[in-house]
């Protein structure tokens, strides 16, 4: 696949940069009727008074912090009994959180004005990094090239869709806005680029985490691009690592972090972790960037698929390296893309891999491709590939992705369409027996209910995964759960938990206690038992299970019976006998 002659003239434009700001923001327009999904929600719903977690209606990003937290959140229902009791999930974002609030202060039921605002921030964007492509790219026809690839890359859908996730595009916008005003500085000498540059860096890391990747551009700069002596190269250097520092102690010192998550993980603490996963983790990004499949599918595929798509990732990594080797050698541009992009990809590895978390990896990987595709090389069948990967599937595939969160609220009301949320009595205790992930519970009925009466119902989710499990009752007050996959084998499991359950261990919850009374050969939870304050039959319980493709309220087996609940399984009661760890 080859560019014509007039496609290249057309590329070369100085109008090229607005065209692809133009063709991302209509590939991105289906957003506009996503709605509010999944922290959207919340974040409202505590703009607006809901007295759910006891911190500050700026700070939107701290989601739990440490133990106290934790068993508020549990007694909540907001958390699983299984969360870490240490749990810390807490960002940051201050930037992030103040535009949250003026918009659910001000407009809180146009969730469009929302999604506007988001595409605003991923024009800016689009348009910075087509301005940066057209300063270090040649000819000119490949920085338009990059420029188009960067604005329908797929990986930009959902932070540019999902009003919660904006954080990552507003970070990247200031953070490109920096490294064009350090670009000005060294290349041209103006003074005000020098604190411009810095500034902006300090405004995107108030933004979100994502920001941290500029600095990787920053040194990629100083060892490519900037032909000064290495101790001005490194005074140059010197005010974004100063403007980092800050930030860090600063979050450090405030209490944000996180802590007992395998989604994410907390680099300074969790070293060892964070080293043995790197690896795996880092060939799935810029696979994700380069080519295909997106990092999203190494994280949810079993142990033995991720094998394989690190090692697939491996081998397209060795023949994308071979071919840009010669490019990289001779042309200081392609060595700043390149060096900038695997700098960017170390602060991504610090969550499970996923594309969203490509907007700055995807700057350099991408002006390297545009390059790749100038060059010789370009006559290859990987430089075919990379045409029909970013120039016909990428552009395909965006507006899909940018539908992700319209779709998950669908999913989200079809498995609740049964339940009458709203009619819930606060004083009721909903007990979900299973549910196919956490989302449904937390995000499909206890958002829903939060929204609507301000407050949740009180919740409990004792399994969480598609499988069916089986429930006893010895007694009038207590049920054994079983699942033979165990307890955190479902993937959103790892949000709030990083180890396994131990045999014995205890969660004690506002009116429910539950320990872990069995442990498969592999040492995974299979069955836990939970004891409730009264009978289990009080009218004051709700009892729901995930049957077919929908939650639906269920009655419990009698005392001395069994019942299984999940997808396939038909519910059915017989008597048990004996203890249940004989069963």
């Amino acid at each position: 696949m080859e560019l014509s002659h007039k496609a290249k003239e057309r590329l070369a434009s100085p109008n090229v940069g607005r065209w692809a700001v133009l063709l991302g923001v209509v590939l991105l327009s289906p957003s506009l009727v996503g709605g509010l999904v999944l922290d959207d929600d919340f974040h409202r719903a505590r703009v607006l008074g809901a007295d759910v977690i006891p911190i500050s209606r700026l700070d939107l990003f701290d989601f739990c912090n440490g133990p106290a937290a934790v068993r508020a959140l549990r007694d909540l229902g907001l958390l699983p009994w299984f969360a870490t009791p240490d749990l810390k999930l807490a960002f940051f974002r201050p930037l992030a959180s103040v535009l949250h609030y003026v918009e659910y202060t001000c407009w809180p039921e146009w969730p469009v004005l929302m999604h506007a605002h988001s595409l605003a921030w991923y024009a800016l964007a689009v348009a910075l990094a087509a301005r940066l492509y057209a300063r270090l790219v040649r000819p000119a026809w490949a920085a338009g090239l990059a420029a188009i690839f960067y604005a329908v890359a797929p990986g930009h859908g959902l932070p540019a869709a999902w009003i919660a996730n904006r954080n990552a595009v507003i970070a990247t916008a200031l953070g490109l806005a920096a490294l064009l005003a350090h670009d000005r500085w060294r290349r041209h000498g103006q003074r005000a680029a020098a604190a411009i540059g810095p500034a902006c860096f300090a405004f995107a890391l108030l933004a979100g985490e994502t920001a941290i990747g500029v600095f990787g551009y920053v040194i990629a700069y100083a060892f490519s691009l900037d032909r000064s002596s290495r101790g001005a190269r490194a005074l140059a250097v010197a005010p974004y690592a100063a403007v980092l520092v800050v930030w860090q102690v600063a979050y450090r010192a405030l209490g944000y972090g996180v802590h007992g998550s395998a989604v994410y993980l907390d680099v300074a603490h969790d070293t060892g972790e964070f080293a043995r996963h790197f690896g795996p983790h880092a060939v799935a990004l810029l696979l994700g960037a380069l080519a295909f499949p997106p990092a999203d599918v190494w994280a949810a595929a079993p142990p033995a698929g991720r094998w394989a798509l690190t090692a697939a990732g491996v081998a397209f990594l060795v023949w994308f390296c071979r071919a840009v080797a010669p490019l990289v050698r001779h042309d200081r541009a392609a060595r700043f893309w390149a060096l900038g992009a695997v700098l960017a990809v170390v602060p991504a590895c610090s969550a499970m891999p996923s594309n969203r978390m490509l907007l700055l990896v995807d700057l350099g990987a991408l002006g390297l491709v545009a390059q790749l595709l100038a060059a010789r090389a370009s006559q290859r069948a990987l430089g075919r590939l990379m045409m029909v990967v970013h120039l016909v599937v990428a552009p395909l595939l965006l507006p899909v992705i940018a539908m992700v969160p319209f779709a998950v609220r669908a999913y989200l009301r079809a498995g609740t369409r049964e339940l009458d949320v709203r009619a819930w009595s606060p004083a009721e205790t909903v007990v979900m027996v299973n549910a196919p992930n956490l989302l449904l519970p937390f995000y499909g009925v206890t958002a829903k209910r939060l929204v609507s009466a301000g407050r949740p119902t009180l919740t409990r989710v004792l399994a969480s995964g598609s499988e069916p499990v089986r429930v006893s009752r010895p007694d009038a007050q207590t049920l054994f759960v079983r699942v033979e996959h165990g307890f955190l084998s479902e993937l959103s499991t790892g949000i709030v938990r990083a180890r396994a359950l131990e045999l014995g261990e205890t969660a004690s919850l506002h009116g429910l206690v539950v320990d872990v009374t069995a442990l498969d050969r592999e040492g995974l939870a299979v069955e836990a038992r939970f004891r409730f304050d009264r009978p289990l039959d009080d009218p004051s319980f709700r009892w729901l299970a995930w049957t077919g493709a929908t939650l639906v309220e269920i009655s419990l087996p009698e005392v001395g019976a069994a019942a299984t609940f999940g997808d396939g399984a038909p519910t059915r009661a017989v008597p048990t006998g004996g203890s249940p760890r004989d069963r």
